[in-house]
């Protein structure tokens, strides 16, 4: 059940931009989602809803919206998946640049003038700007520690590095894209797969090649215990390790110099999530062995415990998790 919503900037007489929304069963949150968008201070936009075969009151509130924005519009299909909606929408796009926002999400209502300014102003066909998580209990934290950088152009070979590195999220909704790059390219999320974000993060820098990155939070990621990834299934786990196999292979396969430190670094990162999701599935043998085989580690333990680009946090949780795992099986 998602539905999916497409925003289209107009100006002038030229569509500008095309932004996407994913919704899986947040009645409670969507109205919040969609008054932000519907109030950007960039004007001109029209909404496309795409109703991926909600069973919840999601489609009674978008209908409300109708009422009330005459540029929104709403599409229905049979429910094929966040993937399935986010390139169904992606079809029917005609806007000069693209921009996601998940439905439990929200924007600040100057975030698309912002972004789009910032792209003519710098002619680059990627806008990243900073993401601000935020709970329900008001409780908020900047994510990761991109934002703390100087606001810049950052070629390819920074962009992996900062995805590399942990210092850039894998997120797709805090980017406004060049749409004809994305057609040009033919990009599309894989459908019926989870953590499909992690290799479209690196095809996206693969083909973009620049980006120029914000440095404030315009887009409120919010932290909730019932997001589709929150609890860890078989499928989950090794949906997130093929995506990062998957991506790993979009790195090495480029021409830009990255260290093998740093794919070591995203490739530690990786092994430690997989392993902390499956100690909260309860331990799988196969499953262990799946992600053993698929992420592979070049340095040793000693080598690792001495690097300084692993955190004391991972080097811990790389202890507890992946060399303990076998006492969970």
């Amino acid at each position: 059940v998602y539905v999916w919503i497409f925003l289209i900037v107009f100006g002038c007489s030229t569509l500008l931009n095309t932004i996407k929304v994913p919704v899986y069963n947040v009645e409670q949150y969507l109205s919040d989602c969609l008054e932000s968008i519907c109030r950007q201070t960039l004007k001109g936009i029209e909404i496309i809803v795409v109703n991926d075969g909600s069973t919840d009151n999601s489609l009674s509130i978008i209908e409300s919206f109708q009422q009330k924005y005459s540029n929104m519009k709403l599409i229905n299909k049979k429910n094929g998946g966040l993937s399935s909606a986010r390139n169904a929408g992606i079809d029917m796009a005609v806007g000069e640049y693209l921009f996601f926002v998940d439905s439990d999400d929200f924007i600040d209502l100057d975030t698309l003038e912002k972004m789009y300014v910032k792209a003519k102003e710098t002619h680059c066909p990627l806008i990243i700007c900073g993401i601000l998580q935020y709970w329900s209990n008001n409780k908020k934290k900047l994510y990761k520690k991109c934002i703390s950088d100087k606001e810049s152009i950052y070629d390819a070979d920074l962009l992996y590095k900062l995805q590399l590195s942990g210092r850039m999220g894998c997120q797709c909704c805090n980017k406004l894209y060049d749409r004809n790059i994305w057609i040009k390219n033919s990009l599309f999320f894989q459908e019926g797969k989870y953590y499909e974000d992690i290799d479209m993060a690196f095809r996206v820098i693969q083909v973009y090649r620049k980006a120029y990155i914000i440095n404030e939070p315009l887009y409120k990621y919010r932290m909730r215990p019932g997001s589709i990834v929150a609890t860890p299934s078989v499928q989950k786990i090794s949906d997130f390790v093929d995506n990062t196999k998957l991506a790993i292979s979009i790195v090495t396969s480029d021409l830009y110099p990255i260290t093998s430190r740093l794919l070591e670094q995203f490739k530690i990162n990786s092994l430690v999530y997989s392993f902390e999701l499956l100690h909260k599935l309860g331990g799988n043998k196969e499953l262990k062995k799946y992600i053993n085989e698929n992420i592979k580690l070049s340095s040793n333990f000693c080598m690792l415990m001495m690097s300084n680009t692993v955190s004391v946090k991972i080097k811990i949780k790389y202890f507890l998790y992946v060399l303990f795992c076998p006492m969970i099986e």
